[in-house]
């Protein structure tokens, strides 16, 4: 089916051969729908594939506007475990019949199902995946999934970045003095037509040049068959890293110095756990694994015992997403909602654009300013280290470890690239046994 559907994608001119085949690789790596990894790469957005499944199978497609107006009494006929189980959403009632968005509107089984439990006949209609799970959660307080928050957060970004580009556009052109030529009057009826002149002259061709000057730029349009839209990452990731890190406290008042009070020291550097996984260990851990979780987890237990703080990233088109994590104060909801852009100059760039281990002291830039923030350390850590994981000639995952002490993260880093390299061996085994098992 998703064979099918990436063709029929690529026939229409909605997304290219390549972007096919990077979401198909993307998805069996990272798993969920094709058309959820095309959207999270960004080659096409959610409402234009829903649009497109709704044209494809000839069911009305709604959007989250509409979803999120669904008067309450719908909303309590179709049971909360059957919206979670079947991932849907009440739409609207017509007498008794239910329409109900489905991020899967042709399994018959389902919709059976769910007619069963609300007592109407349910009729499908598709929504993006995305959508669907954004309602769920707001009318029925179902959890998310990661990928759908981070995705959704995307295409907000992408809208607004769209609306932001056309106010700047009417903006501009409203502020332009510039005024069409007016057309000359139209000779007598009885007068014969003005020969054509042979050429331009001179004055009226620079005159023209000078007009044509004051015209103001539109923005370009993507070509969704060729690249992805581009959005604005850097201002998506200073926004969740703000969302990740602890509200500031408010400057108490100036107070007046002790003569009798304590000198404050400094507080102790974090410890890294007393035994580190030697590589031995670690290779047990990555040839038993069998999904990528289990890679991720090995990578995360073998550099805890080398650093103080590790956190695991999956790269997405041009971002780093917190994935896994591990260390004194490094809390999980803060690794879950890390979104750092690989667009701008860091030391996860280098990492990415080399493919090899990135080190040193901590750069004095804002995005590693807030990324040890948002990590809930008490001070920045002397040195960090950032160490990728590359799988079929693409950077998969950025392995990020820093040291509060003195010792050069890079001495670690040194010792998880080798790890980073056999995990990339799990991953394409784990790659091979899925497509292995794919019925022919």
């Amino acid at each position: 089916m998703a064979e099918k559907i990436g063709t029929r994608l690529v026939r229409e001119g909605i997304i290219s051969q390549q972007q096919l085949e990077e979401a198909l690789r993307v998805q069996v790596v990272y798993g969920g729908r094709l058309g959820t990894n095309l959207v999270e790469l960004g080659y096409v957005t959610a409402e234009v594939f829903a649009e497109w499944l709704g044209r494809q199978s000839g069911l009305p497609h709604a959007t989250r506007a509409q979803l999120e107006a669904v008067p309450a009494d719908v909303v309590a006929l179709l049971p909360r475990d059957m919206a979670e189980k079947h991932e849907c959403f009440p739409v609207r009632r017509e007498g008794r019949k239910l329409s109900v968005a489905m991020a899967q509107p042709q399994d018959l089984a389902a919709i059976d199902a769910l007619s069963f439990a609300s007592g109407m006949r349910v009729s499908p209609v598709v929504a993006a995946e995305f959508d669907i799970s954004y309602a769920m959660e707001k009318r029925y307080g179902i959890p998310r999934k990661e990928r759908h928050v981070r995705a959704s957060l995307m295409q907000e970004e992408a809208r607004r970045a769209a609306q932001k580009a056309a106010a700047a556009a009417a903006a501009r052109a409203a502020a332009s003095d510039w005024q069409p030529p007016s057309l000359p009057e139209p000779p007598p009826a009885s007068a014969p037509p003005a020969p054509a002149p042979a050429a331009a002259p001179a004055a009226a061709t620079a005159a023209r040049a000078d007009e044509a000057a004051t015209i103001p730029d539109l923005p370009a349009l993507p070509d969704l068959g060729t690249a992805s839209p581009t959005l604005d990452i850097p201002t998506m990731a200073a926004a969740a890293l703000a969302a990740a890190a602890p509200p500031a406290a408010s400057a108490p008042q100036a107070a007046k110095p002790r003569s009798d009070a304590p000198a404050r020291s400094a507080p102790p550097p974090r410890r890294a756990p007393a035994r580190a996984m030697n590589p031995r260990e670690v290779g047990v851990l990555l040839a038993a694994a069998s999904t990528r979780e289990d890679v991720a987890d090995a990578l995360v237990r073998f550099s805890a015992g080398r650093a103080d703080s590790v956190v695991v990233f999956q790269v997405r088109d041009e971002m780093a997403l917190g994935w896994r994590g591990a260390g004194t104060g490094v809390p999980a909801d803060a690794v879950e909602s890390l979104m750092l852009p690989l667009n701008v100059p860091s030391m996860f760039r280098d990492a990415m654009l080399t493919r090899a281990p990135a080190s040193g002291a901590v750069p004095d830039s804002t995005l590693h300013k807030q990324l040890v923030r948002a990590l809930r350390r008490e001070a920045p850590p002397a040195s960090m280290a950032v160490v990728p994981v590359v799988l079929l000639d693409r950077v998969v995952n950025l392995v990020y470890l820093d040291r509060a002490a003195s010792d050069d993260a890079g001495q670690a880093a040194a010792a998880v690239a080798e790890v980073a390299a056999r995990a990339a061996g799990a991953y394409e085994r784990i790659l091979r046994e899925s497509r292995q098992k794919k019925p022919a």
